[in-house]
């Protein structure tokens, strides 16, 4: 009986972390220093505005994209580095949807939507692992949220313990911009170094490593109305998958 208490054991802690995986992204082993630019999401600021405007404003979901500073003086000029011009431009040539964004929204900005994505990802993650998703909950869409929900129902119900770490963004990059019936969608690809273990009841790891670093791939897709333009509505989570 011993034997078959270990095995049924051993299938669900399997389940669990398969359940993980679908919810937050895949998560690839990575020696104990991360890569270049690892902790360049720990140095710069992960609010949604940009510029030193960003502390006296609070995070949006994804800082609605837009320039928060340029928005108070009523002003859609703003001015840009010749790097984030460039990012911009080439932007409007891969992504002819983002046309309709910023006609929508005149001061949304590449550069500051990803910043803000930098925070919300931070934020969701540490409400993920920590059980503290109603701190979140306007950021997450209805489907996201009741993912994550049983996520961590079923984590608790085994009685398993989650640490987890998130050393620092390593890359974001827009993957797609959709446009549809007056919704857009911004698909995103994040690289982050991250530190997971998990614990059985008997506080025993069984998966990841307290002290290893491992490089996490996700793919996160922001959604809005464009027909309802307002600082009431803004981005929201709509998916989450594995890169």
């Amino acid at each position: 009986m011993q034997h078959v208490d270990i095995v049924l054991l051993a299938l669900v802690a399997a389940f669990l972390i398969l359940r993980l995986r679908s919810v937050l992204g895949e998560h690839h082993s990575a020696d104990n220093t991360p890569r270049e630019g690892g902790r360049e999401g720990l140095d710069q600021s992960i609010t949604g505005a940009r510029g030193r405007e960003q502390q006296e404003t609070s995070p949006s979901v994804a800082g609605d994209g837009e320039d928060v500073a340029a928005r108070q003086r009523g002003s859609d000029a703003v001015t840009l580095s010749q790097e984030e011009q460039e990012q911009e431009e080439d932007a409007l040539k891969r992504f002819p949807a983002l046309k309709r964004v910023k006609e929508a929204l005149p001061s949304f900005y590449v550069t500051t939507f990803l910043k803000g994505v930098q925070n919300v990802f931070f934020m969701v993650h540490e409400a993920y692992t920590k059980d503290t998703l109603d701190k979140v909950s306007h950021l997450l869409g209805k489907e996201v949220y009741g993912n994550f929900q049983k996520a961590i129902k079923e984590r608790k119900a085994a009685g398993h313990r989650q640490e987890s770490s998130l050393v620092g963004i390593e890359s974001l990059a827009i993957d797609d911009i959709l446009y549809e019936d007056g919704k857009v969608d911004i698909v995103v690809s994040i690289l982050s170094s991250q530190i997971n273990a998990f614990y059985d009841a008997q506080g025993a790891c069984f998966q990841g490593d307290a002290e290893a670093i491992e490089t996490c791939r996700d793919v996160w897709v922001f959604t809005r109305d464009l027909g309802k333009v307002s600082r009431h509505v803004a981005w929201s989570l709509k998916e989450t998958r594995g890169g």
